[in-house]
């Protein structure tokens, strides 16, 4: 199983930790590790809300009782953040009263979806069945001046096609969630150089790190050369884009315009600290929690997209080693 997104296990490179979860495949079972299936719950928290959530923190201190860390009632800091509509804090509380936490929101209490998956995963690979049993998994991609064409592997899907979640705009993902720079939509970069698995800080010969510098190891797609920190970010100046499902439905096609004729140089996507919540709907929290709510999801299986991040060199997609795309 995945890390889900609510604790600081994995944190702050949770989506490099995902695919170290993949001995860096990106998916399983893989030929590094052959005997094995996964369930991916990037997008499966804690179904009323996590222990670093709104409601049970004294964030907006919304219970009025002592629930999964909730030290006191405040009606003014609760109906603030509730923007005076606290019911929406009620099926928090009474799960944290009938469930406990435990170690915060680093475990969400929300199993079924879990489980649900990881036997999908074991029918359709060891128990004899024929469907798929993991999402949409990327296969490569061609951009050209105004869109991007991403593919999924269509053996993994097994005929399966997707679907597309949509929800209405502007979405911003709370701070406690994701920065500026994260959310689960689908981002591309614009600028070579920036690129990064995963950076690090550098070290002298002693093993000291050396303060305000910093690196892409060759292993994380770089060049390994130390640089400074406060130069342009490694891993920054991610731009937000819009897509749509192709006309075969076993891919998506991204819209390039808000990039001003600059060509991308890379994609990503639910990677990282993943955010999918409408909070722009009123309704959430209310009557029903927020579970399995990302943008892309395989049709019949409803297992979501893995994770990707890949350099686009000549117009197509270019996976960093071992996992495989074009």
């Amino acid at each position: 199983m995945t890390l889900a997104s609510s604790g600081s296990e994995g944190g702050p490179n949770m989506g490099a930790m995902r695919q170290a979860q993949t001995a860096s495949y990106g998916i399983l079972p893989n030929a590094a590790m052959p005997n094995t299936f996964l369930a991916q719950a990037y997008d499966l928290d804690d179904e009323w809300g996590p222990a670093a959530g709104p409601c049970v923190t004294s964030e907006w201190a919304c219970c009025p009782f002592a629930c999964g860390g909730c030290a006191k009632y405040n009606k003014t800091s609760c109906d603030a953040g509730t923007k005076g509509k606290p019911a929406m804090c009620e099926p928090a509380c009474d799960a944290a009263l009938d469930t406990t936490f435990r170690m915060g929101g680093i475990h969400p209490r929300s199993k079924i979806q879990v489980g649900e998956r990881l036997a999908t995963a074991y029918y359709n690979t060891l128990a004899g069945g024929k469907s798929a049993y993991t999402g949409p998994t990327l296969a490569g991609c061609t951009a050209t001046a105004e869109t991007l064409h991403i593919t999924f592997n269509t053996s993994l899907l097994r005929g399966d096609t997707l679907t597309i979640n949509a929800w209405g705009e502007p979405y911003t993902p709370p701070v406690r969630h994701a920065s500026s720079m994260g959310g689960s939509y689908l981002y591309v970069q614009t600028n070579a150089s920036l690129f990064c698995m995963e950076p690090a800080g550098v070290v002298n010969a002693s093993g000291a790190t050396v303060p305000g510098m910093i690196q892409c190891p060759t292993w994380a797609g770089g060049d390994g050369v130390a640089q400074s920190a406060a130069a342009d970010p490694l891993d920054g100046q991610w731009t937000l884009l819009n897509f749509t499902a192709d006309a075969a439905g076993t891919g998506v096609v991204v819209d390039l315009a808000p990039l001003n004729g600059s060509a991308p140089t890379a994609v990503r996507y639910a990677w990282g600290i993943v955010q999918c919540c409408n909070d722009a709907d009123p309704t959430l929290y209310v009557s029903h929690g927020c579970i399995a709510s990302c943008p892309i999801y395989s049709k019949q299986a409803q297992l979501p997209a893995n994770p990707f991040k890949a350099k686009i060199v000549g117009g197509k997609c270019e996976c960093v080693a071992p996992q495989r795309c074009s």
